[in-house]
Parts: C-alpha cells; sequence; structure tokens
C-alpha cells in the first residue's frame, strides 16, 4: 500500500466557521486535534440544499454560524420554511420527518 503524506493546506469548504455541534457538519468534530468533519454543504446540490433548509428548522438556525457564503444566506433569507405536514395512507395518518440528510439518520414514519 501506497502511504499518502498529510497535507498542512488549508481545505476550502463552505463550512468556515463555528463547526461545532452544527447540523451541517457531520462526523468526529475536534478542532483542537484538527478533526473538521465533513461539511454536507459541500456535498449538496442547490436543490438539496433548498429542500433542507424549507424543512429543517435547526439547519436554518445552524447556516449563519457555519458558513460565511453569501449565496446560500441570499438563499436561506428568501426561502421560506414550509409547514409540517402530515402523510395520508390507508392505515391513517403518519408524520413523516425529514433526518436522513443529517447524521445518517433514516428516514422513518411514527404510527
Amino acid at each position: 500500500m501506497a502511504e499518502f503524506e498529510e497535507s498542512e493546506e488549508e481545505v476550502s469548504t463552505l463550512c468556515d466557521r463555528d463547526i461545532e455541534n452544527n447540523v451541517w457538519v457531520d462526523g468526529v468534530v475536534d478542532v483542537a486535534k484538527g478533526l473538521r468533519g465533513v461539511c454536507l454543504l459541500d456535498t449538496m446540490t442547490q436543490e438539496q440544499f433548498i429542500y433542507v433548509i424549507q424543512r429543517t428548522p435547526q439547519a436554518r438556525l445552524d447556516l449563519p454560524k457555519v458558513t460565511s457564503n453569501a449565496e446560500l444566506l441570499d438563499t436561506l433569507a428568501r426561502t421560506p420554511l414550509l409547514p409540517t405536514t402530515t402523510e395520508r395512507t390507508p392505515q391513517g395518518t403518519k408524520y413523516v420527518p425529514y433526518y436522513s440528510q443529517f447524521r445518517g439518520q433514516p428516514v422513518k414514519a411514527s404510527k
């Protein structure tokens, strides 16, 4: 196996502010040890980003804390939070939360 040298270069990321305890950063975060997790903003399309900020109040609160990107902050300001909706099924009404984008949690319908 080839060995890779660790680089001291700063990696460009959209998560350029406070990354601790933020839904937009997944994985282990320990800034003192150089562990910065994965910035989910770097992995999403514009459509995915809009979908999340329309449906996830905590994502809306955390975004200005984690990024200084003017385009993302402008999109946040122009995109309303949608009301919570329920799905009607033959078995009854189910609330289907949108969690799968954050922390690898699967989407589950409550019974």
